[in-house]
């Protein structure tokens, strides 16, 4: 991790761990898995849960040279001897500098001192710190590679003892979040899903067998715009890295005691967001390399062709090259330091790349795509968001109609401005929210980029969706991962708002979607299937029980068609 992502993580809080660290673990003695291009023994056994951790194995060639800004390429040839996959890997990071300041509103927020926000004095202090690094603000850790292109599999010994046999485990793929700028594969809202995997085998069965994966980031995965489409870029590299590791785990996991017919992708905020691209692909046509989705927090904001073109500019501007031909042929340390400068500088609420529509394997935006019915509906969804998703994004200085004003055309400098007016005036007046300028602003910006997703989905999908909003105060973006992934023993009580006993039964639900396709099972409170009544679970702080809401807001409804990336 570079030591501006430090700073910015400090000042953000524990909402994402960075990189992997050097496993230290002997694996002398392990068991080891023929995959055809490779023998790859597990790295550690941990006694207690009884599982396997086969470490960061290779499912694509490096994206380096010739193959950097191209289509990920499975692995070539074979290689020699043993891989056990000791050495972390982490792709090239980015975060934007505005991030710090709005994780400060959110401490504020969560402290009930949102009203006394002082933004002026927080942005300088914030602004100070940045200013006083030393060094290159940019340097990384050793697990900062290129090179990155992996994923983990961790599998019960019983599953895996049992493999060559007919018997075969579910399988649940986490697909990581943040913002598709930064995190990895073992990131802080799923770094260790021992307790889950655990947890499956108590009813006797095989358990379930984890993988996770890494896939390409910020400028280097996500890179767009029309001169860059125009000289044959392949625009959302992230996501066809994401599904050449989905088809790696149809291919391979039985080696490791998985079952191909029932994998459960799932993910937050950025990996859940990928997840929807991947359902929407190809308007829908062609088979999904898994029959399951949890889908937490769906993160993704349509992005407008001049952005694209922006951050494509910005990053070769800080490469000082003209063309990615050019920039193909740059040293690795130069392309990652570009690739964090140009995020550092994203503006309020974006984050500099991200998926775009790319007219081919993204045809549309995924809230016209499930209008239109062009998806793939061969799959079943837990879908999730928080009460208060904005909170995470929000502008700490939108105070005001006006201030609000001038940020959306800043956001939206193409937009018509009676469009502007009418989110201004009729979808998000302040008077709507009892002149809470906050609570406008983390309303709209999670509806913007989180919640509209998630309500798309239920529209869509209706008698094959389940879904459920966490509405434990904060109900900041991401409070409901730490539950789902608690590990027993306090490595993810981060920010204290740990409730254990929901924290069992989110790993119950999750277990037994995977297993089974639906949440429900013994002694939990019911889940039931979303309906065309909109029919859902909210969880407060004293239950988790049954509600019912509209399947898509006025305010969602409107944004899904509006004309504001023109």
């Amino acid at each position: 991790m570079n030591r501006k992502l430090l700073l910015l993580y400090a000042l953000a809080g524990p909402l994402i761990t960075p990189g992997a660290a050097e496993c230290q673990a002997h694996s002398h003695g392990l068991p080891t898995v023929d995959l055809g291009y490779e023998v790859h023994r597990a790295l550690s056994f941990d006694e207690t849960a009884s599982i396997y951790n086969f470490s960061n194995i290779r499912y694509a060639e490096s994206p380096v040279g010739d193959l950097r800004w191209e289509a990920p390429v499975a692995p070539i040839g074979r290689t020699s001897g043993i891989q056990d996959g000791a050495r972390g890997r982490v792709c090239p990071q980015g975060f934007p500098d505005w991030f710090a300041v709005t994780s400060e509103f959110q401490a504020a927020f969560a402290k009930n001192q949102a009203s006394s926000f002082n933004y002026s004095l927080v942005k300088g202090t914030v602004e100070s710190q940045l200013a006083s690094l030393t060094e290159d603000p940019y340097a990384t850790t050793p697990y900062t590679t290129e090179d990155c292109l992996f994923l983990d599999v961790i599998t019960p010994k019983k599953a895996f003892d049992q493999r060559d046999g007919k018997k075969l485990a579910p399988v649940l793929v986490w697909i990581h979040g943040g913002a598709y700028v930064t995190g990895n594969k073992v990131d802080g809202s799923a770094g260790n899903p021992s307790r889950l995997i655990t947890e499956s085998q108590e009813d006797g069965s095989d358990g379930i067998v984890y993988v996770a994966l890494n896939y390409r980031l910020g400028g280097l995965g996500w890179l767009a715009g029309r001169e860059f489409q125009a000289n044959g870029g392949i625009p959302n590299l992230g996501l066809h890295d994401q599904r050449l590791a989905l088809d790696w785990v149809q291919k391979n996991i039985h080696l490791f005691g998985g079952d191909l017919n029932r994998v459960t992708v799932s993910g937050g905020s950025a990996g859940a967001g990928s997840i929807i691209h991947h359902i929407i692909a190809n308007n829908g046509t062609g088979k999904l390399p898994f029959q399951r989705a949890y889908i937490e927090s769906p993160g993704w904001v349509p992005v407008s062709s001049d952005y694209q073109d922006e951050a494509a500019a910005a990053l070769l501007n800080n490469l000082n090259v003209q063309r990615i031909s050019e920039a193909r042929k740059l040293p690795s340390d130069v392309i990652i330091n570009a690739n964090a400068q140009t995020v550092s500088s994203a503006k309020n609420t974006t984050f500099a790349f991200g998926p775009v529509v790319d007219g081919e394997y993204i045809p549309t935006s995924p809230g016209l795509a499930v209008r239109d019915g062009k998806f793939n509906t061969d799959v079943t969804i837990l879908v999730s968001h928080t009460s208060n998703e904005g909170l995470t994004f929000l502008a700490p200085y939108v105070t005001t109609d006006e201030s609000f004003t001038s940020y959306l055309q800043g956001l939206f400098p193409s937009a018509k401005p009676c469009d502007i007016d009418y989110i201004v005036d009729e979808l998000y007046p302040l008077s709507a929210f009892n002149g809470s300028w906050y609570d406008r602003a983390i309303s709209f910006v999670g509806d913007l980029g989180l919640k509209c997703n998630a309500e798309y989905l239920v529209d869509a999908f209706q008698k094959d969706v389940f879904q459920y909003e966490w509405g434990v105060f904060p109900a900041f973006h991401g409070q409901d991962f730490l539950h789902v992934f608690y590990d027993g023993e306090g490595r993810n009580r981060t920010d204290g708002s740990i409730i254990v006993a929901y924290a069992n039964a989110f790993q119950s639900y999750l277990g037994n979607f995977v297993k089974n396709g639906s949440p429900n099972g013994k002694g939990l409170p019911r889940f039931p299937v979303a309906g065309s009544d909109g029919e859902g679970v909210f969880v407060s702080e004293k239950s988790i029980h049954t509600v019912k809401r509209d399947l898509v807001s006025e305010g969602c409804e409107w944004l899904r068609t509006a004309e504001l990336w023109a």
